[in-house]
């Protein structure tokens, strides 16, 4: 699959999202877009007149060649592996004043249209590009592991307060 010059994309992951035990190959595409006559404002600062919306894309492979599932997908796609459940699709939006907007879903394939299933309970400052959630200290109970907006590592226990941080970058 190749994109055209108005794409960039910006990761992959591969996920068996719709139960069928093949794994898709999930593309988180930026597609730009120019506003003609008009600035792009991201946090008080105006940018550009030039926009990237999420227009991801979902794809198989079989029989030696890949296969358009799905595009044109209004959101920033990953995967998170969950101790309990094994990997799955999370999907987050993109937000007016922010990139993304706070809430992330788990998602599942629907033939070629992407369903937000439940909301993940993660902390605010996650989104599908920085962390991963598993039960690192063996107390039953998920920890997550972040980057955050300093480039630090931190670990979070299950109800979002930090009980550790990287002192280095």
């Amino acid at each position: 699959y190749q994109g055209d010059k108005l794409d960039r994309f910006v990761s992959v992951s591969v996920v068996d999202a719709n139960k069928d035990g093949k794994g898709e190959i999930f593309v988180t595409n930026l597609r730009r877009s120019n506003i003609p006559g008009k600035q792009v404002e991201r946090g008080g600062s105006i940018t550009s007149n030039v926009d990237w919306d999420p227009s991801s894309l979902v794809l198989s492979y079989g029989s030696g060649k890949i296969t358009v599932m799905a595009n044109k997908l209004p959101y920033f796609l990953g995967s998170v592996e969950l101790a309990q459940r094994g990997k799955i699709l999370i999907g987050q939006t993109k937000g007016s004043e922010n990139v993304f907007r706070s809430e992330i879903f788990e998602m599942q394939l629907i033939g070629n249209t992407l369903k937000q299933l439940v909301s993940l309970p993660v902390p605010r400052r996650c989104n599908v590009f920085n962390f991963a959630k598993w039960d690192i200290n063996g107390d039953g109970a998920d920890e997550i592991v972040v980057i955050d907006d300093e480039n630090r590592l931190l670990v979070l226990n299950s109800q979002g307060d930090q009980i550790w941080k990287s002192d280095s970058r």
